[in-house]
């Protein structure tokens, strides 16, 4: 995700429990972020403010790991098709999830509400892509906000 001086990429893992066909809920866990300064803060680091020396910096709070809990409902099932020859499982589903984000400065809290849709391979594997909006607690130039950032997601899922 992105709102500052970084963006900010999550690896993880969610395991959850099943409670329906149409509710689950998930224990959410990003143990590592790759930071990527954004061009727009090169651009401004490489300025020198006129009539001294000094170059400007802007400084944010680069995420370390994030842990939160998710509930999805699923509230429609359907077909989809691949063409004229396979037809493929899947549902439409709303996830809303709240986490804590830590970040190198400190930590923020993040609520959210996406859509999604889960692609079944077989009864056991499928394919989820989710679109979510969340409002998010940041650290930028050492003072604490929130903003509203967007985060595409897409994994592998499995039930046993």
């Amino acid at each position: 995700f992105s709102d500052g001086p970084y963006t900010m990429y999550g690896t993880g893992l969610s395991a959850g429990y099943a409670f329906s066909d149409f509710f689950e809920i998930y224990a959410l866990f990003r143990p590592h972020f790759i930071n990527r300064q954004r061009l727009l803060a090169k651009a401004v680091e490489e300025k020198v403010i006129e009539g001294t020396n000094k170059k400007l910096v802007i400084t944010g709070g680069k995420a370390r790991s994030e842990m939160g809990a998710q509930i999805v409902w699923a509230p429609l099932y359907g077909k989809d098709s691949l063409g004229i020859r396979r037809i493929i499982r899947s549902d439409t589903f709303l996830r809303f999830g709240i986490s804590q984000v830590t970040y190198d400065l400190g930590s923020g809290m993040k609520y959210a509400i996406g859509i999604g849709k889960t692609f079944f391979l077989s009864k056991m594997i499928g394919v989820r892509l989710v679109v979510e909006e969340s409002l998010l607690g940041l650290i930028v130039e050492g003072n604490k906000s929130s903003g509203l950032a967007t985060f595409f997601e897409s994994g592998a899922v499995f039930y046993f």
